[in-house]
Parts: structure tokens; sequence; C-alpha cells
């Protein structure tokens, strides 16, 4: 049900092979690809680097992490024969660009729209359709979120991210999540607390506790990519502790 991964940014430092050698060293089972610094929108030639070095280190290209903000981003095609490129069988995008209570009715309306017409490109080339699930855009609120999808009217191939909000309490991150989780395909897994970052071992139980909602609220049989995203310090020793503990939350021995 469980797999996990590595979002790229984490190492914007770090060329694609740097990207690689850490998830490989890192035991991960892939990689979420950034479209900002290592697989730009339209560089097929990156793309195709990046899928190669994965698949000779046995690595899944989990998904391609876009900058496409719908509504106003004009380079879907790109996007998409990025993704193909990249062999990334989905795409994520973002739901606008601004908070829902601060997005008029109209505005909202035309990213239903470009959303609508992107997801049935990549309908057509088989590849499936997420949201950055962030402040800023439509997803900044789970009664948005889902209200969004039922403005879409739940096209097949369009799912959620998820990520706890720093700046929110426990209490509303796991209500956030079960309210996302029937719909959610893969998750951004950090520990912050407003803007600092800490280890992932020290969230007192915390992600435990996400998962075992994902299990009890999500669809059954849905694989789920755990996706580490910003360790502390932005190391590769630091990642390396957070997979280490991500992976151990995973063991049924532990």
């Amino acid at each position: 049900m469980f797999f996990t991964g590595l979002v790229s940014v984490t190492f914007r430092k770090f060329d694609i092979a740097g990207v690689v050698r850490a998830a490989s060293l890192a035991g991960l089972d892939g990689i979420e690809w950034g479209g900002d610094i290592h697989v730009p929108h339209g560089d097929l030639d990156a793309a195709k680097t990046a899928a190669a070095l994965c698949k000779d280190t046995g690595l899944r290209c989990v998904s391609y992490g876009s900058y496409y903000r719908a509504g106003k981003s004009a380079d879907r095609s790109a996007v998409i024969e990025t993704a193909l490129a990249l062999g990334a069988p989905n795409i994520r995008i973002w739901a606008g660009t601004k908070g829902s209570a601060e997005t008029a009715p109209a505005e909202r309306a035309d990213i239903v729209a470009d959303i609508i017409d992107f997801a049935a490109e990549a309908h057509r080339h088989g590849l499936t359709v997420t949201f950055e699930w962030h402040g800023g855009t439509l997803t900044d609120e789970p009664a948005s979120a889902l209200r969004l999808l039922e403005e879409l009217s739940h096209p097949p191939n369009v799912c959620l991210y998820w990520q706890p909000n720093q700046f929110k309490p426990l209490d509303y991150n796991l209500e956030a999540l079960r309210m996302a989780a029937p719909h959610l395909l893969h998750v951004h897994v950090f520990n912050w607390e407003g803007a600092k970052k800490f280890p992932l071992r020290d969230d007192g139980g915390v992600w435990r506790r996400y998962l075992d909602t994902i299990c009890r609220f999500g669809r059954p049989g849905q694989d789920h990519g755990l996706l580490l995203e910003f360790s502390p310090d932005d190391t590769l020793e630091a990642m390396l502790d957070d997979a280490a503990y991500l992976k151990s939350l995973l063991d049924p021995n532990s």
C-alpha cells in the first residue's frame, strides 16, 4: 500500500545524478522530479537523462512535480510531453495562484476549466493529474479541495496529494487527511513546525497516526508514495536519517 520516495527539490543543489545517488543511498523506491531545476518544462533531454538514471538504479519515476499553475500557465503540452519523456505516470500541478478565499468565482471557474482540459489531455496519454496540497491555491483548505473535485465532476484520472500544514495543529491535519484520504494518491513527508524543520524521527508518533488514517479512510488497494521533502538543514545525512525512520514506520516488526 505504501512505498517510499524522494522529492528532487529537497536537493536543488544536486544535479540529476546526485539526486538519483541520494535516493539510492537512502534505499528509497523512487523519485518525484521537480519541474523547476532538475527537469524543467519542455526539457526532454533532462527528462530522458533522469529516466535512464532511475532505470539503471532500479528507481521508479513516481511523478512529475510540475509548476503548472492552472488558470495561468500556458505550457500544458510541454508539461505533458516532459512527463512522458520522464516515464512518470502522474503530473502534479497547482490549483491556481491564490488562496480559496481570495479567488473570485470567475477566476475559480477559469481554473476549473483549465484543469478539465489538462486532465483530458493527460488522460489520452494514460497519465493521472494531482494537485499540490498547498496554501495560496484552491487546495489551501480541505473543503475547498473537495469542492474542486466536485466542480471537476471527479474525472477518473484526477487525485489529490496531501501534506501536513505546518502552521496548523495536529487535530486539524488529521481531519484534513481523513477528508482527503478517499481521493489520495501521494503524500509529501516532512516534520516542520512553522518555518522550522525537525528530524522526522522527532515527530512524537505523528506520522504513524497519519499512516493509520490513510489505511483507515483511503481507497482499498491504492498504492501511496510517501515522498520525503525538505529534510533538516537540507543535508544528505539528514535525509538519510529521515528515510531510515520512514522505512521503520513501514516495517511490521518495528
